[in-house]
């Protein structure tokens, strides 16, 4: 609740009368940070950050917001405790996967036949990483689940998962994964969808 307060550019102010520190005035356009969890890992607290763009995807921090917001954090928190804080780029996730499909609905790439822009099953990825909660898990059958229910999708099959953080190699998801940075993205580039329809002989 503290690191949501966070207002970039402005300085905090001593109140005596409740002997905290505060903002004054509270300016919500200056809130920069809209993502953030605590992970008491007991040597030190850590705190993961983001902020939003524009389509309300987070986003890091810049190096000078980081700056400000530890400044803000040495003021009001509690004298002793050990702090580190991350703003980072969204985790990496690769998928391999196997799509049996209806040829009605879609065709062998996976465009919807009504409107080929739209990728059902690509959405279907984007929505479900787009609903984990900041610093939430992704869950391999949760996500084959939404797969599934995607349009045009009879089967379907996670032949393998795999996610990264930073310049980190990519290392094996086997149920559940917890995004270092907070928050994933589909790899685009180095996942595979391979489509087979289902033909009724």
């Amino acid at each position: 609740d503290q690191s949501l307060l966070f207002q970039n550019g402005d300085a905090l102010t001593y109140d005596a009368a409740s002997g905290k520190y505060i903002y004054d005035p509270i300016t919500p356009a200056n809130q920069i940070i809209k993502r953030c969890a605590v992970i008491d890992t007991g040597a030190q607290v850590r705190i993961k950050i983001a902020k939003l763009d524009g389509s309300g995807k987070p986003i890091p921090l810049t190096a000078g917001e980081v700056t400000a917001y530890e400044g803000y954090l040495g003021q009001i928190k509690f004298a002793g405790t050990s702090t580190t804080v991350t703003s980072a780029d969204a985790d990496d996730l690769k998928l391999d996967l196997f799509i049996q499909y209806d040829p009605q609905v879609l065709d062998s790439n996976g465009a919807d036949l009504n409107d080929p822009a739209v990728f059902p099953v690509d959405d279907a990825i984007t929505a479900y990483i787009e609903n984990i909660p900041f610093n939430g898990i992704l869950n391999l059958t949760a996500l084959n689940d939404s797969i599934q229910a995607a349009e045009g999708v009879l089967d379907s099959v996670i032949n393998s998962a795999e996610a990264k953080f930073g310049l980190l190699p990519y290392s094996a998801i086997n149920t559940n994964y917890v995004p270092d940075a907070g928050h994933l993205e589909l790899d685009q580039v180095n996942s595979t969808i391979t489509y087979t329809s289902l033909i009724v002989t």
